[in-house]
């Protein structure tokens, strides 16, 4: 779900006139906070998202 939303922001950068070899750079930066669930914090899934969506911001709320 997270790569569908990323993918809509990239296809709205380029239906703006932009080109999307320039998304990585000069594209809006995007602030994603979720819960603090395990699977949300896994090296896996943080590896994946820095390198396939570099634009998405990662937080994950701290405990209480």
């Amino acid at each position: 779900m997270l790569k569908t939303f990323y993918e809509d922001l990239k296809a709205e950068w380029i239906l703006q006139g932009n080109l999307a070899e320039d998304f990585k750079d000069k594209g809006c930066k995007f602030v994603i906070i979720l819960d603090n669930a395990s699977f949300h914090k896994k090296a896996e899934t943080l590896q994946k998202i820095a390198s396939e969506m570099p634009n998405l911001i990662y937080r994950v709320f701290a405990q209480v």
